[in-house]
């Protein structure tokens, strides 16, 4: 389904005179789109049911159409549709040449006394007039090609957009260049005023003059040399003037230093008063001192062992105490681990125990918190007097082994008895009941002969 100006050009040898005017009078047609009478149901339901938010028209070609009326033609003035020329071998192609027949059949009139003399005719300049109608649209030129929509292809579209966009990027530079200067020249501008706006500060010129602050500045130095070199007296001034400025200034560093010594020795003060209310208040702490005591003797010893100078100073105290404080946590670490180990041994020593007597240490588990429960069971182990009841034991032994015995053996003769009279009991019943059975059934027990009675003995 193409556009109806896909299959139409202007012939080569009359784009000159037909260029602008095929443009102004078959721009509606050519941008129409051509419907094949089979697709023209679901074509016109299918642009029923969208949106299209453009404008759309088509036109449905029938397979077949009567040719219609040839123009009437004269040499001076050329018709429009003998400019333009239809592609061959299309399925639109007859339709297409009869409804140009009907849509281009305008004369190509040069003057406007000509253009008032027909019915139909368009301008070189776009003015189209069908009898008493007449049209000119301005909007766009008639001559510009990125606007033409004939052709069966759009190189020289495509050209003219091309040349089109590079003119407005050079454009665009131009603006561009004339918007950088106009920038510039605004700051140049507001630089200039907020320079004159700060000139507001000044009441007179003096105080702008400058130059002739400077040019007083040199005057006086010029007059200051002559006075010094003129005068003796001003000379010793200005030496003793210089020597007290030096003496000042020394007097001002060792001053310096002094309150600089001064700041570090009320820094070590304040050290010093914080320790020693630290160690007032431990000192005051007679409970917590009374429990430490067993502790100072070792401590001293530590302390001979780690530091080889005599403490003279807190200095030295207090790197004493760091160094004390530093061994006695890598011991408090070594007696830890050895701590650890050895209570990883007992638990696999009360293992090994509870293994070997499950049944007295039943209410007993393996962990270091059950050590005084084990300590108990040692304890009643080793105090009971177990020589003692190991000897009531075998004399128990001795004695009752063969009372026991013979119990035994009693028992065991007064089961067999009673189970004999049983089995005498079960076999007296049974010989009974064969004899029932023989009185009641004789022939089947003749003819059973491999039947025989068995007793319980």
């Amino acid at each position: 389904m193409p556009f109806a100006g896909e299959l139409i050009k202007v012939r080569d040898d009359a784009a000159r005179l037909a260029g602008r005017r095929k443009n102004a009078c078959l721009r509606g047609f050519a941008l129409s789109l051509l419907v094949p009478d089979a697709h023209y149901g679901a074509v016109a339901e299918w642009i029923d049911d969208h949106h299209l938010n453009a404008r759309v028209v088509y036109f449905r070609v029938p397979q077949r159409r009567a040719p219609a009326e040839s123009p009437e033609r004269r040499a001076a003035q050329p018709i429009l549709v003998d400019m333009l020329e239809v592609k061959p071998d299309s399925d639109f192609e007859s339709w297409i040449r009869s409804e140009l027949d009907r849509r281009a059949n305008h004369r190509c009139i040069d003057s406007v006394a000509e253009f008032r003399s027909v019915d139909k005719a368009v301008t070189r300049r776009g003015q189209i007039k069908d009898r008493d109608r007449h049209e000119k649209d301005d909007r766009r030129r008639i001559d510009d090609q990125r606007d033409y929509v004939l052709g069966w292809t759009n190189e020289q579209k495509v050209q003219a957009l091309i040349t089109h966009a590079t003119s407005l990027h050079q454009e665009l530079a131009k603006v561009g260049a004339i918007i950088t200067e106009l920038e510039t020249s605004r700051a140049s501008a507001a630089s200039t005023l907020d320079r004159l706006v700060a000139l507001r500060e000044y009441s007179n010129w003096e105080e702008l003059d400058w130059q002739r602050v400077v040019t007083r500045i040199g005057d006086l130095h010029r007059e200051e040399e002559i006075i010094r070199s003129s005068s003796d007296e001003l000379k010793a001034f200005s030496d003793e003037r210089d020597r007290v400025r030096g003496e000042i200034a020394d007097l001002d560093r060792r001053l310096g230093d002094l309150q600089q010594d001064r700041g570090g020795a009320s820094s070590r003060h304040e050290g010093a008063s914080g320790e020693l209310e630290l160690v007032e208040r431990i000192l005051l702490d007679a409970a917590a001192l009374e429990a430490a005591s067993p502790e100072f003797e070792s401590i001293e010893q530590l302390m001979v062992t780690e530091l080889s100078t005599e403490i003279t100073d807190r200095a030295v105290a207090r790197d004493a105490q760091q160094s004390v404080a530093t061994a006695l946590a890598t011991r408090k670490e070594t007696a830890v681990s050895q701590q650890n180990r050895l209570a990883q041994r007992i638990v696999r020593s009360m293992g090994s125990f509870r293994n070997a007597y499950p049944q007295e240490t039943l209410e007993l588990d393996d962990s270091i918190e059950s050590a005084g429960e084990y300590r108990d069971l040692h304890e009643r182990v080793a105090t009971d007097d177990l020589p003692r009841f190991e000897q009531e034991f075998k004399d128990y032994l001795n004695q009752n082994t063969i009372r026991d015995i013979a119990n035994l053996s009693a028992q065991l003769n007064k089961q067999e008895t009673i189970i004999r009279d049983r089995v005498n009991t079960i076999n007296v019943f049974s010989s009974r009941h064969r004899l029932q059975r023989r009185s009641l059934y004789p022939s089947r027990s003749r003819s059973h002969p491999q039947h025989r009675d068995t007793g319980i003995s």
